[in-house]
């Protein structure tokens, strides 16, 4: 199976749907329809970016370039320039303090 590495200051986003876990984030509903959440996969080169693999990243809308993961055909997946991250979720138990 071949694997999607983005090049420099990019990230490969998983696309999450409201289903995939709970989340209560207000949406406008003219903005519903259009993925705005996603999980991160891989990162083109980490040290340029405050984030990591697996961190769950809000992004702008009608960003970054579709593309097909070999074996995952159920899935929606964005390769993102990182400045369309417009934020990152956290668990408030570990950010108190």
């Amino acid at each position: 199976m071949k694997k999607i590495i983005p090049v420099g200051n990019r990230v490969l986003i998983k696309v999450l749907k409201k289903t995939d876990d709970e989340f209560d984030l207000f949406v406008p509903e003219r903005y519903a329809t259009k993925p705005f959440r996603g999980k991160i996969i891989a990162l083109g080169e980490p040290g340029l970016t405050d984030f990591k693999e697996g961190d769950i990243v809000l992004f702008k809308y009608f960003t970054g370039m579709q593309v097909y993961v070999e074996g995952d055909k159920e899935s929606e997946y964005l390769i993102l320039d990182v400045p369309h991250i417009i934020g990152k979720e956290v668990d408030n138990e570990k950010n108190t303090g």
